[in-house]
């Protein structure tokens, strides 16, 4: 495979036409342990990771993408030497592992919502694909051909306060290799042509508030949990409004309003009675990338 191989045909010198520059690590892809990519021509397909974020319930995937530009202030790559026991057979020492290798992201500046989503990933099994300054994924390949992520132990740091006023808050992650010779050994990755990874966003978790409620017609607003930002683009199959005491679906047509980001108008024929109201879960909404932790309770009247 050229991805991994370069010019196979010279794989026994010590510089096989290989001159790949990945650039620094500045994010991962964070995924169930188990999932895989089937090779390299579907890893540079967008649609492959934004498919991979929404199908996954319960532990999906997430996304920390913070590239130039954005809140990343820097990488600290660290690798320990292999780790070696004497023997009392004329002093051999015998390999015991390879050293264990991390990577320390540093952030500034995030948002508290930020910060708290990243540390709800703690304590969980994940592996993780790398995504480089340069514009690379990388993970690796235990049969040469598909791509699944490095297995590592996600940990989030605590808030480090500054040292002035002209330093910002500082916020870091930790990710240590389980298989620090995973790359070494099977190694692979996928450059997209198609899209840059600073396209890669996770799930949005948005919330919804209820201005009002006739027999007629519902208005919600609809902002990011993180920032309280108004969410425009959704669409009439994006909502789901059902009737509390059946848990029948009620139909809708959603309008977005043009003078208030995030408003939408739900127009259709309403019970006066108990209803619930959420934006669809991925996969099945329409509108890939939003949804509502928490559902709000409606009554027309």
């Amino acid at each position: 495979m050229s991805e991994l191989d370069c010019n196979a045909s010279l794989q026994n010198v010590s510089d096989p036409d290989c001159n790949v520059n990945y650039g620094p690590v500045v994010g991962y892809i964070l995924a169930p342990i188990g999932t895989e990519i089937a090779d390299v021509t579907t890893a540079k397909l967008l649609a492959t990771w934004t498919a991979l974020i929404n199908a996954i319930e319960g532990s999906r995937v997430y996304v920390i993408n913070f590239t130039a530009g954005r809140s990343l202030n820097g990488t600290t790559p660290s690798q320990d030497e292999p780790v070696f026991e004497d023997t009392a057979f004329g002093g051999v020492r015998t390999p015991i592992r390879d050293g264990n290798k991390r990577n320390i992201l540093m952030f500034k500046n995030l948002p508290i919502c930020t910060i708290k989503t990243l540390r709800s990933l703690n304590n969980q099994k994940w592996e993780a694909f790398e995504l480089t300054k340069n514009g690379y994924i990388r993970g690796y390949s235990p049969d040469g051909t598909k791509l699944q992520g490095f297995r590592i132990m996600f940990q989030s740091g605590n808030e480090a306060l500054p040292e002035s006023a002209d330093v910002g808050h500082a916020f870091s992650i930790y990710i240590d290799y389980y298989q620090p010779e995973q790359w070494d050994d099977s190694g692979i990755w996928a450059k997209p042509t198609a899209f840059d990874i600073e396209d890669l966003e996770g799930i949005i978790n948005v919330a919804l508030t209820l201005q009002s409620a006739s027999s007629t017609e519902i208005v919600v607003d609809v902002k990011t949990k993180c920032g309280s930002v108004g969410v425009s683009g959704l669409v009439t199959a994006d909502f789901l409004l059902t009737l509390d005491s059946d848990g029948s679906t009620v139909a809708v047509t959603a309008t977005e309003s043009t003078t208030v980001a995030g408003r939408y108008t739900l127009a259709g024929t309403f019970t006066l009675a108990a209803h619930t109201l959420k934006t669809k879960d991925q996969p099945d909404a329409t509108t890939k990338g939003y949804e509502t932790p928490t559902a709000i309770a409606v009554t027309p009247s």
